[in-house]
């Protein structure tokens, strides 16, 4: 390995992250600026930046973190500075459903949404059952369809997405 290779470390294994599509670089690019728009202080916007978990070390393609006086510079976010993590998804789907949605409930992350470019939805998971990465999930599971407007609260804020053919690109 070389640094700056595309890998990132879950469970003590390396993995090589997936060259990007038209389809999934077009949907990453509209999601981050419309979270750029919408962020202010205390939050923070990670693009596919680490993440430091009890086992793992996971890049998520987008982060909104809390950033606090106490927040160390020289340190990657932690479960409990996390406030949503996004994984946009086509060749990875399966992946993302499974060892990602397992990691992210394992330290509960309370809420996980994948950008499914396969199925052109968004699917929101929440209400973490956090304990070991083998048996860890997500007790809730709303799925956002192409027409549909997602509506995320922070702090007394909403975040309103709309699934459309901005966030996923139709082919």
């Amino acid at each position: 390995l070389k640094d700056g290779d595309p890998v990132e470390l879950l469970e003590g294994r390396l993995f090589r992250k997936m060259t990007k599509n038209q389809r999934h670089v077009k949907a990453f690019r509209h999601l981050r600026r419309l979270l750029e728009l919408f962020l202010s202080n205390p939050y923070h916007l990670n693009s596919q930046d680490p993440l430091s978990l009890s086992t793992s070390e996971p890049e998520p393609d987008l982060t909104i973190f809390r950033e606090t006086p106490e927040f160390p510079i020289e340190r990657h976010p932690k479960p409990e500075d996390i406030a949503l993590v996004i994984e946009v998804s086509d060749s990875t789907l399966v992946f993302d459903r499974n060892d990602k949605l397992r990691l992210y409930a394992a330290d509960r992350l309370v809420h996980y949404w994948i950008v499914n470019l396969i199925d052109n939805q968004v699917e929101w998971y929440s209400d973490p059952t956090g304990g070991v990465p083998e048996t860890a999930s997500y007790r809730q599971r709303v799925v956002y369809p192409l027409g549909s407007t997602l509506v995320f609260p922070l702090d007394g804020q909403e975040l309103r997405v709309m699934v459309d053919e901005k966030l996923i690109p139709i082919e």
